[in-house]
């Protein structure tokens, strides 16, 4: 899988998310969670993230004005490339 890591900062409710994507054994990965603990703001964070690439007008649109205390948030995800790399090393080989 590409993303090795994604990491969330003050989106919506999550003040401080790391997720190690790459921890399993068996390539799957689910949320589970009460109601209202978060889950649905990880997957919008993402979408948040890949929007911004396909459009950077969007950049800022998703801070919570009404929240003089969150002004600031980040977004980080992590690819891991190392398969592709070696995929095209032996298709090139």
């Amino acid at each position: 899988m590409p993303i090795d890591k994604v990491r969330i900062r003050n989106y919506k409710s999550l003040t401080r998310i790391d997720i190690d994507v790459n921890n399993s054994k068996y390539n799957l990965q689910c949320f589970l969670g009460k109601n209202g603990s978060g889950k649905t703001h990880i997957l919008n964070a993402l979408k948040y993230f890949f929007d911004i690439l396909a459009d950077s007008s969007k950049i800022g649109s998703a801070i919570d004005s009404q929240n003089p205390y969150i002004q600031k948030m980040e977004i980080e995800i992590i690819f891991n490339f190392s398969e592709l790399e070696k995929k095209a090393d032996n298709d090139y080989k």
